[in-house]
């Protein structure tokens, strides 16, 4: 994994390049409450291919596939389960036929 700059538009000082024909995984920590909330992740993919991913949340794995996006960026929103309190979730890309993704940011709400 690295920091890139080169794909215009990021939100903050640049982004995670994670994949490629590793698997990598980011990991955040989110406080909330018990219940269901919805985690978006925006993503830049110019692989012309879908890069493969989980997101797991407290260990409860979901696959998401993140899908080509040209120059540009797009968002992939999955609906989880949070705990009331402290939750771990981690994004995970890449393996296969050597595609990565510009991780930009990840939200989650309630």
């Amino acid at each position: 994994m690295s920091v890139g700059t080169s794909r215009a538009g990021y939100s903050g000082s640049g982004y995670a390049v994670v994949g490629g024909r590793r698997v990598d995984t980011i990991t955040w920590t989110v406080t909330g409450a018990a219940g269901t909330a919805s985690v978006l992740v925006r993503y830049g993919n110019s692989s012309g291919d879908p890069v493969p991913g989980t997101l797991s949340v407290n260990g409860a794995t979901t696959s998401l596939s993140l899908a080509d996006t040209g120059t540009g960026w797009r968002t992939a929103t999955v609906t989880v389960t949070l705990r009331a309190g402290t939750n771990t979730v981690q994004l995970a890309a890449g393996g296969g036929d050597g595609g990565h993704a510009d991780i930009d940011y990840l939200s989650v709400t309630q």
